[in-house]
């Protein structure tokens, strides 16, 4: 590995079939071959602020030197083995901004610490291991703007809870259990996108979201909502799916 120092960061890189670069301050890292043991020596990285690792090896061992990352904003670690324990390590950072988490290790219990991130806005868990008990977690974050939940566990009564928060923008929920009955629950939100493909959905829950005065985009695709009567319930919105 070259080891390059440049003002005011560090950027360590290497050449092979993919780039591999952590950049101190304004901060990346993304290869598809890196795992544990490419953080082997690391211990801190303080001016740390944003880790991309999505769909490397990398899991929890690699990742412990986070708990010494006070800077940290952004954490992208979609497809990879990192779980609950590396939340917990990051518990005490109280900049995050975004965690993106899809198809990765994290359960309801990460859920507890995300939810203590006061400048939380955009949470991505879907396809984890999170349920309704979940989010109720999350109830205090107030920040989050985006939230995806697509393929969770998620039923009508989670979105129940999602009520609470009110600043959500785009909401994800493709492939939970959630019902026409579950969206009753997103009136009077401030939503501009929402994914429902693949649920139990149908024209029924056309009257609650209705109510979703700010929608510009409803995904439908796999439900049993019609085209035709969504766009006549949601006239200023785009109707994506079938």
């Amino acid at each position: 590995m070259h080891f390059e120092e440049t003002r005011p960061s560090i950027c360590i890189w290497r050449a092979s079939a993919y780039v591999f670069s952590i950049r101190i301050g304004s901060n990346f890292l993304q290869d598809a071959s890196a795992d544990d043991d490419t953080f082997a020596g690391i211990r801190s990285l303080p001016a740390l602020e944003r880790l991309r690792i999505d769909g490397t090896g990398v899991g929890d061992t690699g990742l412990r030197f986070l708990a010494n990352s006070p800077r940290l904003k952004r954490l992208s670690a979609n497809a990879t083995g990192v779980g609950d324990q590396t939340v917990e390590g990051i518990k005490g950072n109280r900049d995050i901004e975004a965690v993106l988490l899809c198809r990765s290790r994290v359960t309801d219990k990460a859920l507890a610490t995300i939810g203590r991130f006061p400048k939380l806005n955009w949470l991505e868990v879907g396809e984890c291991e999170i349920t309704d008990a979940g989010i109720d977690e999350l109830a205090h974050v107030q920040s989050l703007l985006v939230l995806n939940l697509d393929r969770t566990q998620i039923t009508d009564t989670g979105v129940a809870r999602l009520a609470h928060m009110r600043a959500i923008l785009s909401l994800r929920l493709s492939g939970t259990k959630v019902t026409d009955e579950g969206l009753r629950h997103l009136r009077g939100m401030a939503i501009e996108i929402l994914n429902v493909n693949n649920t139990n959905t149908s024209d029924g829950c056309l009257k609650y979201l209705r109510d979703l005065r700010d929608l510009n985009t409803l995904s439908i695709a796999g439900t049993a909502i019609t085209k035709a009567a969504a766009a006549t319930a949601l006239p200023n919105a785009s109707i994506v799916g079938d």
